[in-house]
């Protein structure tokens, strides 16, 4: 059997309804080369497995794996990377697809045409199902300092990024699943940093979605934000400690970072004891001891403050963030 130019992953959990989307706009790709596509399903308590099988009985390009268990995305994703034999790998998550049939052969073009470059990203269609809404999201083009760059924040859609199958031997999964990262593709980025150049397609090339909570639900939005946060800041503290040399972020400035946003957004859900716990937590003398002094000396501050915050998220794109 060849050995395939690019291994395409995809894992998949519960998706019976739209893993067909993602591997129909696997299989759309017009390359001059072969790829494979492994797909990890994670023990899945709906049809997914039914739907898999008879797309690997119709595409011999499949190559599905069965978990005995529940591995959890992380656990998964390193599963089913254990099993790649292509020079270049992408990822495909099992609710999304891919919005062109030249995204792979573009892709790898780039990186056979220049061996320093190792990851190749594009911009995505962001599709928020909870809101009926999409907008498209345009990720910057990578800076001459990468690792700062991206410790500011993960400005890459894992499903629009194609990468040398070589910069795995810097991952070591096990240590994201232990220091309980919730994501994978932001700490490989960073450590692919250190050992490539990374080159951005401005063009919209996957339609990723969005599983946001109900708008009518606050309370959720802001427990499911905060959560989201707080994995990426431990991501970040992680690597500000490894590549201390290097990176212009110190712990306590990311702590701080982290604290400001979650008291942003307990001010704007009128939580205001949980708010002026937070800024006691500071290490630094943010701007936020004066907004403290503000709450507490003026009449009504707390509410002024929170509709001023109010107000700024009024006029915000639907691209921004919850703690924008």
């Amino acid at each position: 059997m060849e050995t395939p130019l690019v291994s395409v992953y995809v894992v998949t959990y519960n998706q019976e309804d739209v893993l067909h989307k993602a591997l129909d706009s696997i299989l759309m790709q017009e390359t001059t080369f072969s790829y494979e596509i492994i797909v990890g399903e994670d023990c899945s308590t709906d049809n997914t497995c039914k739907v898999l099988e008879e797309y690997a009985k119709k595409y011999p390009q499949i190559r599905p794996i069965y978990n005995e268990k529940n591995l959890g995305i992380i656990g998964n994703v390193k599963n089913v990377l254990s099993h790649v034999r292509g020079k270049y790998v992408s990822g495909c998550a099992g609710d999304d697809q891919w919005l062109t049939n030249t995204r792979l052969q573009r892709q790898v073009d780039i990186m056979e045409n220049n061996s320093q470059i190792g990851v190749v990203y594009a911009d995505a269609r962001m599709d928020i199902l909870s809101l009926a809404k999409q907008y498209i999201k345009k990720s910057p083009e990578p800076s001459s300092d990468l690792l700062n760059h991206l410790m500011r924040g993960n400005f890459i859609i894992a499903s629009t990024a194609c990468y040398r199958s070589e910069l795995l031997q810097y991952v070591n999964f096990d240590e994201f699943i232990e220091k309980d990262f919730f994501m994978e593709d932001y700490p490989m980025w960073l450590e692919f940093s250190q050992h490539c150049q990374f080159y951005h397609i401005p063009e919209t090339l996957v339609n990723y979605v969005v599983a946001r909570p109900s708008i009518l639900n606050p309370d959720e939005a802001l427990i499911k934000a905060c959560k989201f946060d707080e994995h990426t800041t431990r991501v970040r503290m992680h690597y500000a400690r490894k590549f201390s040399d290097k990176c212009n972020y110190t712990v306590e400035q990311i702590k701080d970072e982290h604290i400001e946003r979650w008291i942003k957004a307990y001010i704007i859900n009128n939580k205001r004891l949980k708010a002026i716990e937070s800024i006691y937590k500071l290490h630094l003398m943010t701007r936020y001891y004066k907004i403290l002094n503000f709450i507490f000396h003026v009449p009504c501050g707390f509410g002024i403050y929170r509709a001023r915050l109010m107000n700024k998220r009024k006029t915000l794109s639907s691209e921004s963030s919850y703690f924008s």
